[in-house]
């Protein structure tokens, strides 16, 4: 749009019609001696000046929709939350202005707004640099703004008929949730949390050192301090990283570690994935509250929709603080326990429904069990319940197969003061571990241990019975990463008389057609050996002292059932061990008590503050790395997912490893030496470069006026000594042996 403004002179053709009657001769000097052509003079006007162009843009205003709809009552409230709200998170992301914005909401005839707004910045390259801001922001729970130029609107508007709205994305992909397996090294990777940082890093057996991955860059140039507010938690198959924070939880994924769900839940103490990574249980860390309906929430991943919350029940099915809900083998169905003051039940849901699973008649009703323990089978539908017993019935186990609600076994056992379930790895067997009282004497009682070993692939679920007496149970261990499922478990136990602690191993054995479970080895520790830890590949193990002085013992279970240490060592103030999925590695880690928010420290992070760290060792108890961290957490290794190969192709791989070892061997030996011509080439480099420079000061040396006079100063001095070039040979017997040659 141009317009010519005060260049064109007023100009009018004067006749002599024009001219009065009476009036001046002089007036005639003023007729036009020519005709006159308005359209002539404009044209030769624009040719001797250019025209002055009008700028109807605004380049520095950005429009946005989103704002609350108030009266005049609240207008003056509204600028003032809008105003501070956007400067706060400006200044959080560190967007800085050469002078404040300008907040503009307009008003209709009442008083009212309408939704919309206008911010005008001091330069247009400062309004397209907050415009992504602007965009997206979150101004409370009901209201985003959504913004764009305001010389884009009119362009908007008039294409709104060919425009096409975005596709809703209810979700995400998995398309490179694995892409960690895939690595070409078969590097492991791990997170450790400590002091404000979270990293995660690959580890290198060939480097012996941790390779950084991601440390939540991202999240910091979008202007968070922190990329979790307290800690970290992979889920069961590593597919995602959770991460905690005041108003709830996030899970990352892919390769890149992007943020694909955030689910709102404030002040999330401990969470629970389904087997299949699937769903995700959040509690709050409340205690039993019936008012309280959002303690605990369940998610679908994929989606991020909140499926159904729910109070903190009375009581935990493994009598521990968490979890509250138990889920079944494949993420199915998930499961709690309600008491009130007459009755107790058990509670099964099905998802993604979340209604409770209906009885053979089509009625949604719960177990009616009086249970004060459950657990799910780790293969099957069936839910294994403790009911205890009083003073003059016994306590029962009972097995349930679910939906159909069959018991398959139960078992009455006497004088019961305290019973734990401990399910194989496969589901094969359910070893119930009960403290029993016996009578001794007239008056007097005593309390021993027996096992319950249940075998539930046999016909008529049969049933071992082991009493153990004279020694104390401390802890039950089945052994792990068996491929067909193991037969073998460990007991550490307490000898009464002595206070000698042991290990002792059992098997089941199946020989024809007698199956029973013996005690097939013993294995003496001392009395600090507190924690035992199972590799996920079978027969070995950690024996460590937690807490203290840090021995540690790596042992081996072999197949004719014997126990050998491999290697000794220790990890002073070790708390935590933790194997990685693939069972070559093993870390021992130094942790302090993650701090409540806004708490003050436990006495526990004095102690153990001062070897905060964490070590990587090998299998066999080679260490490989060991580094100290201030303020450690936590460290964690990524799960694996279970393996995609049939199990016949897995026994194939292990009767071949010595050619598959061989290979790897190749490679790892090549890579090491790769690394090894790698340093020397550097360190040859800078020897080189040392070299270079010392030359470079001798010329200048040389250049020098009395160099000459020195250099024969110096050979008259070494010449007086008349040094002798002399070698000597020293011969030590290391070893004397003596051979009969016949």
């Amino acid at each position: 749009m141009s317009y010519y403004i005060g260049v064109i002179p007023t100009m009018l053709k004067v006749t002599l019609e024009d001219l009065p009657r009476d009036g001046d001769s002089c007036l005639l000097d003023f007729i036009s001696d020519d005709e006159y052509d308005e359209e002539e003079v404009l044209r030769k006007c624009s040719e001797r000046e250019e025209l002055i162009t009008l700028a109807d843009g605004f380049p520095e205003t950005i429009i946005f929709v989103g704002l609350p709809i108030v009266g005049r009552e609240k207008y003056n409230r509204l600028v003032e939350v809008v105003n501070r709200s956007l400067n706060k998170d400006f200044a959080a992301k560190q967007l800085r202005l050469s002078q404040p914005f300008t907040l503009e909401i307009p008003q209709d005839d009442n008083g009212q707004t309408q939704g919309v707004g206008f911010i005008t910045c001091a330069k247009a390259d400062e309004a397209i640099r907050i415009l992504p801001h602007v965009k997206g922001f979150r101004l409370d729970a009901s209201h985003t703004f959504n913004a764009v130029m305001i010389d884009n609107y009119d362009f908007i508007i008039s294409n709104q008929n060919t425009c096409k709205s975005p596709l809703t994305n209810f979700g995400f992909t998995r398309e490179e949730f694995r892409m960690w397996l895939l690595d070409p090294k078969s590097r492991e990777q791990f997170v450790i949390r400590y002091q404000d940082e979270t990293e995660i890093h690959w580890w290198d057996p060939v480097e012996r050192e941790p390779i950084m991955h991601y440390d939540g860059s991202r999240e910091r140039a979008e202007g968070k301090r922190l990329w979790t507010d307290s800690r970290v938690q992979w889920s069961n198959h590593g597919l995602y990283l959770v991460t905690f924070h005041k108003k709830g939880i996030c899970l990352y994924a892919g390769d890149k570690f992007e943020r694909k769900v955030r689910c709102e839940h404030n002040n999330v103490k401990h969470i629970s994935f389904s087997p299949g990574d699937e769903y995700i249980l959040t509690w709050d860390g409340t205690p039993h509250n019936p008012e309280n309906d959002k303690a605990i929430c369940i998610w679908q991943v994929i989606t991020g929709d909140l499926l159904r919350s729910f109070p903190t029940p009375p009581i935990s099915p493994k009598g521990s603080e968490f979890p509250h809900f138990l889920w079944n083998y494949n993420g199915t169905m998930i499961a709690k326990m309600e008491k009130n003051d007459e009755t107790s039940s058990l509670c099964v849901y099905s998802l993604p429904s979340m209604t409770l699973v209906p009885n053979a008649q089509g009625k949604k009703t719960r177990l009616l069990y009086a249970a004060e323990k459950f657990d799910w089978s780790p293969s099957d539908n069936i839910i294994s319940i403790v009911i205890p017993g009083t003073f003059n019935t016994p306590a029962r186990l009972v097995l349930v197969e679910m939906p159909s609600r069959v018991e398959l076994a139960s078992r009455n056992i006497y004088n019961v003061c305290g019973a734990s379930m401990h399910w194989q790895e496969r589901g094969d067997y359910l070893c119930l571990k009960t403290i029993v009282m016996k009578k001794t004497g007239k008056r007097g009682k005593k309390q021993f241990n027996q096992l319950e070993i249940f075998k539930l692939r046999e016909k008529n679920i049969p049933v071992d019975t082991i009493q153990i007496e004279g020694a104390v149970v401390k802890q039950m261990h089945w052994e792990i990463g068996v491929l067909e499922g193991s037969r073998r478990f460990a007991l550490i136990v307490k000898d009464e008389e002595t206070g000698s602690h042991s290990i002792r191993f059992y098997r089941i054995r199946d020989t024809g057609s007698i199956s029973d479970t013996v005690w097939i080895t013993t294995f003496d520790v001392t009395s600090h050996l507190n924690h035992m830890e199972w590799s996920p590949a079978g027969n070995y193990f950690v024996l460590g002292c937690l807490g203290a002085e840090g021995t540690l013992l790596f042992c081996f279970l072999n197949d004719n059932d014997k126990v050998e240490v491999i290697h000794k060592d220790e990890h002073f103030m070790v708390n935590s061990i933790r194997w990685s999925s693939c069972g070559r590695y093993v870390s021992t880690c130094v942790c302090v008590p993650m701090p409540s928010l806004g708490g003050p420290a436990s006495t526990a992070t004095f102690r153990f503050s001062a070897e905060a760290g964490y070590c990587i060792w090998g299998f066999q108890g080679k260490l490989m790395y060991k580094v100290k961290k201030e303020g450690l957490y936590s460290f964690d290794f990524r799960p694996h997912p279970p393996s995609l190969l049939p199990r016949e192709e897995i026994e194939k791989i292990k009767k071949n490893i010595k050619t598959y070892s061989k290979r790897y061997d190749a490679i790892d030996e090549q890579a090491r030496t790769e690394q090894k011509n790698a340093c020397r080439a550097k360190r040859q480099a800078n020897i080189d470069s040392f070299k270079q420079i010392i030359n470079s000061l001798l010329e200048w040396h040389a250049q020098d006026v009395l160099y000459q006079e020195y250099e024969n100063a110096w050979v008259s001095f070494d010449a007086q000594f008349q040094w002798e070039d002399s070698e000597y040979v020293i011969q030590q017997v290391l070893d004397t042996r003596e051979e009969f040659v016949s």
